[in-house]
């Protein structure tokens, strides 16, 4: 199930959050999304996660929820 519309709290770029195939939440850059609405994280389907293209990112790596 998709969470919506949100900003990264590090670089403050819009996001979208999708749920993995293993249900957990993944922020995904929002112009990656195809307009099918797809709202389970499919690496085939040419989504980048925002992991992959913030410049912040370093500040979050090794955390846990």
């Amino acid at each position: 199930m998709s969470r919506g519309l949100g900003e990264c709290r590090g670089c403050g770029q819009p996001v979208k959050w999708l749920k993995t195939i293993r249900g957990k939440n993944i922020p995904v850059d929002p112009d990656t999304i195809d307009d099918h609405g797809a709202t389970v994280f499919d690496p085939y389907q040419g989504m980048v996660s925002h992991f992959a293209t913030c410049t912040k990112a370093d500040d979050f790596r090794g955390r846990k929820p």
